[in-house]
């Protein structure tokens, strides 16, 4: 019989993680108590401390990802095999200048 796996939430991925980064119980002592991997421990407290500066520059973000998702895309014509079909940022007249 096949052991399912356990789904963490993200409130307790964070949570753990935030202990972790306290310091004040060892990773084994947080493993034990939430009945996780100490290497799981040490890989949520690694993106908590890597991801962390995100927080306070999500309006960076944001633009970023508006600007990801609005490339246009152009049919590509026979005398442009060159062209990749995305917009150049100067516009279609910039391509080839």
């Amino acid at each position: 019989m096949k052991k399912t796996r356990r789904t963490i939430d993200s409130a307790l991925k964070a949570k753990v993680a935030l202990e972790a980064v306290r310091g004040e119980k060892s990773i084994a002592e947080l493993a034990e108590q939430h009945g996780l991997h100490p290497n799981q421990i040490y890989a949520w407290k690694k993106q908590l401390e890597n991801y962390a500066v995100y927080v306070f520059d999500w309006p960076i973000r944001e633009i970023t990802r508006l600007q990801r998702n609005s490339v246009m895309l152009i049919p590509i014509e026979p005398d442009r095999r060159r062209f990749s079909g995305r917009v150049p940022p100067g516009g279609v007249g910039a391509v080839g200048k």
